[in-house]
């Protein structure tokens, strides 16, 4: 679900979950509780900042490059870096497009 446009409400301890709320967005609902009420206090306060961020700086954030993520490991055994060479031709190809 994005944060922008989402809401939060506390649930009713009468439905049986205690220490529960409810999220809004993106025309669906989630009910969710936590193990404690320090717990939930923490969710609500934590997400209702996120939240915040998200709109009012809805524009600024999609403008925002993604971050670079490393590739996973080779799984190759140890001793065996997977180095691969290319010829000086292979190279060129692929520092010009």
């Amino acid at each position: 679900m994005p944060l922008a446009g989402m809401s939060l409400e506390e649930s009713d301890p009468s439905t049986g979950a205690s220490n529960g709320f409810t999220i809004y967005g993106a025309n669906r609902c989630l009910i969710v509780a936590a193990n404690s009420q320090e717990e939930k206090d923490k969710w609500l306060e934590d997400l209702n900042f996120a939240i915040s961020i998200a709109n009012s700086d809805q524009i600024e954030l999609a403008d925002m490059p993604l971050p670079r993520i490393a590739p996973p490991s080779s799984g190759l055994p140890d001793g065996e870096d997977g180095e691969l060479t290319a010829s000086p031709e292979k190279t060129a190809q692929a520092q010009h497009r």
